[in-house]
């Protein structure tokens, strides 16, 4: 599910603003840090390949950050650079491909040539724990609203970043083919969702901790009649079924080629 948005020319992401992310500090948060919090958002990013917009996130494996979307939000990708929005307009970022999602699932990896996310924002990606029935929240940037996620972006709390979009959902269900592991949600998705993360609640010594568990791919429309001005005809509906590839298919695409970003990079 992709939006194409017309906005500013992109500019290089300046060596400044990648030691600013680093001295992270208190940004006011704690009006949503009960519900989905730093590690999670500040992870999540308004990606442009293209004439293609969606969203993606970071995430820390073996020392090392990656950059997640689905594959087909890099259909018109030039193969060298993305870019995200940031203060108001697009920065370029130089990205390395890492690889496609194992099992041809629509997933993609990247690996950014500057850190996005304070190295202290841990936030695992593990399929474990699942809860079929269970709560799922994900998160993106819905180009029906572009006006309002460009607002967003002149906010302290997300570093300038907009602060992406959270909706709620439930594991309608599960199940693998080909060994490919796919999540339905009940939820209402939009274009621009697609490469934002799915996150469940986990548990650890008593504390909530977040982990995030699939890549959003897209959601099952289907056709329905209408009548207007006495001509009946045929509309594309959202069924309310969110499609989702699980997160081990990322992961098994960084094991076979494991050149993310340093994080004792600057």
């Amino acid at each position: 599910m992709l939006v194409s948005v017309v906005a500013s020319a992109p500019i290089g992401i300046l060596p400044c603003c990648v030691v600013w992310l680093l001295n992270y500090h208190d940004l006011g948060h704690q009006f949503i840090e009960n519900m989905i919090s730093t590690e999670v958002f500040h992870r999540v990013f308004c990606i442009r390949a293209g004439e293609n917009v969606g969203s993606c996130f970071t995430m820390d494996v073996g020392g090392k950050q990656y950059v997640c979307t689905a594959k087909h939000v890099l259909d018109d990708w030039n193969g060298k650079s993305v870019e995200l929005f940031h203060k108001g307009s697009w920065k370029c970022l130089q990205v390395n491909l890492v690889g496609y999602g194992s099992r041809n699932t629509d997933i993609a990896v990247l690996a950014p040539s500057v850190r996005l996310t304070p190295p202290n924002l841990v936030l695992r990606a593990t399929t474990d724990g699942i809860i079929y029935g269970g709560d799922a929240y994900f998160l993106g940037f819905p180009g029906v609203v572009w006006e309002n996620v460009e607002e967003t972006a002149k906010m302290e709390i997300n570093r300038f970043f907009p602060l992406p979009f959270v909706k709620r959902a439930t594991v309608s269900t599960l199940f693998r083919v080909e060994d490919k592991l796919a999540l339905f949600l009940d939820g209402h998705s939009n274009p621009g969702f697609s490469g934002g993360p799915v996150v469940c609640e986990e548990s650890v010594r008593g504390l909530d901790r977040w982990r995030v568990v699939a890549v959003i791919a897209g959601c099952k429309i289907e056709q329905a009649l209408t009548t207007e001005n006495l001509e009946t005809g045929k509309i594309f509906v959202h069924t309310g079924i969110v499609v989702a590839y699980g997160i081990n298919h990322a992961l098994d695409t960084i094991q076979e080629n494991p050149i993310g970003l340093d994080l004792g990079s600057p």
